[in-house]
């Protein structure tokens, strides 16, 4: 049975993964689509679980997705913030955007306007489309305020330097 439920997901995960950054828009599509229903209810959470245990980043991102949306009935932002940290971390774009936003909502960690920032700049430089429109949003909101982008641009340095091991202050 778990080759079955395997097949289908490792099907979709390797399109996804194809995709190139010209259309990560159609990936965020796809994804979204993917955990919001239409799939969620065929493929049980343990087979996502071993997927992202055994380093699929696409499979860690949907158990980011169902925990941040409540696909489970129970909604557990923390639980969806460390699956979106896992794969940020790892130089993924889409983590990185979900990172980006829970500092910038605060469900799942404090607010932080800089270190929010500076995770929706990483996104938008790995290629993330709603990262670079966000990110020049982001930009122009703190325009007035010259050293929050100096902190944004220090730690981007930092953390990209560093392979995303020190991202933080």
């Amino acid at each position: 049975m778990f080759t079955e439920l395997k097949m289908f997901p490792a099907a979709l995960l390797a399109g996804l993964i194809a995709t190139t950054y010209a259309n990560a828009g159609e990936v965020k599509d796809t994804l979204d689509r993917y955990v919001t229903g239409v799939f969620t209810d065929k493929i049980p959470i343990s087979t996502w679980k071993e997927m992202s245990d055994a380093g699929d980043i696409e499979a860690t991102n949907v158990l980011g997705l169902i925990y941040d949306r409540g696909e489970l009935g129970i909604w557990e932002p923390k639980t969806a913030h460390k699956y979106f940290v896992k794969t940020a971390t790892q130089g993924n774009a889409f983590g990185q955007y979900y990172v980006s936003k829970n500092y910038t909502i605060s469900y799942a960690v404090e607010s932080d306007p800089v270190l929010a920032s500076m995770w929706m700049a990483i996104s938008a430089m790995n290629g993330d489309e709603r990262a670079i429109t966000e990110n020049i949003d982001m930009i122009a909101k703190h325009a007035s305020n010259p050293s929050h982008q100096e902190k944004v641009d220090a730690l981007v340095a930092k953390c990209l330097a560093s392979n995303y091991t020190d991202c933080g202050y």
